[in-house]
């Protein structure tokens, strides 16, 4: 990896909240206050209305994780250019998702930001209204043929998980063992997740829609996962694999959690390994969605304590 990038994120990184600083952000009685507040500790976001709309938020965290790709994507060797590509897929296949699912609407979505930079071959896909049209402008054909696919919208969204996952878990194997623990990680958390979501509904089975090649946890523990009632019988499926202390109470916030702490701890530690890369944004995705939950949290009015709860380091 190119030295130069160990010491360019790390810089990056310090211009970030930080925690004192996300406690600072909760403790604010107004939205007002909250953006207030926000536009002075990150000066990306200085033009942002102090009365904001939830989707004004976003864009503005979205300009500053489109900025810092593109600052990124300037020190990345030919060694992890593939990986890279692949990891950006999935910012790719969120906007196609979104893009999909608004094509019968009469909502606007903004993609100008992803496609003057990034994305260029999405240009337009906001406009179109209808799904032929659209899949004949994905050039993609794994994503295009998992559009022309008449199934559900659950279905559709978990294929284009899986197709991401299973992507990006080949090329990290073949190229970077650290990047490869970190989403077999995801997949295995993932999978525990889709399966115990979707075993209230009987005409599924795990195996339909969880990664199973690159996964770490056996047959036998998804079928006690499926047929996990509670949580506290979830925790017993999970009680003989490594995962058996990640889920106390909430299982996507303490999986989010737990994960987190991974990211911190590569980020930290590592020095001249392209994990660092990719926990760089991990941190900043997850950044971005307590920034979002404090925000939509102080607008609703929720107890700090509640947003507390929510929130993800």
């Amino acid at each position: 990896m190119n030295p130069s990038i160990n010491s360019k994120l790390k810089a990056m990184y310090a211009e970030k909240l930080n925690r004192e600083d996300l406690e600072d952000l909760m403790k604010q009685q107004n939205l007002t206050d909250a953006i207030y507040l926000l536009k002075n500790k990150v000066k990306e976001i200085e033009n942002l209305p102090i009365d904001a709309k939830r989707l004004e938020i976003e864009e503005s965290l979205d300009k500053i994780l489109i900025s810092d790709i593109l600052k990124i994507s300037k020190y990345v060797t030919s060694k992890n250019q593939d990986i890279w590509r692949i990891y950006l897929l999935k910012f790719k296949i969120k906007l196609i998702k979104e893009l999909w699912n608004n094509i019968n609407s009469n909502e606007d979505i903004d993609i100008q930001l992803w496609t003057s930079f990034l994305f260029t071959d999405l240009k337009g896909l906001d406009q179109v209204k209808n799904k032929d049209d659209f899949i004949v402008k994905i050039h993609n054909n794994d994503i295009k043929q998992i559009l022309q696919k008449d199934i559900t919208i659950f279905e559709r969204e978990n294929n284009l998980d899986k197709m991401f996952f299973e992507k990006f878990a080949k090329i990290s194997k073949e190229s970077n063992n650290k990047v490869f623990e970190i989403i077999q990680k995801e997949i295995d958390l993932n999978n525990i997740v889709w399966t115990y979501r979707m075993a209230q509904y009987k005409n599924y089975n795990y195996k339909e829609f969880i990664v199973s090649k690159y996964c770490s946890i056996s047959d036998e523990v998804f079928k006690n996962i499926q047929d996990s009632k509670n949580i506290n019988a979830l925790k017993i499926a999970l009680s003989v694999t490594k995962y058996k202390n990640v889920i106390t109470s909430n299982i996507e916030i303490d999986i989010k959690k737990y994960l987190y702490k991974i990211y911190e701890r590569i980020f930290k530690t590592e020095m001249l390994d392209f994990s660092l890369v990719i926990a760089y944004f991990k941190l900043l995705e997850l950044q971005r969605e307590n920034i979002i939950t404090i925000l939509e949290g102080i607008r609703y009015k929720l107890d700090i304590k509640e947003i507390q709860k929510r929130i993800i380091y």
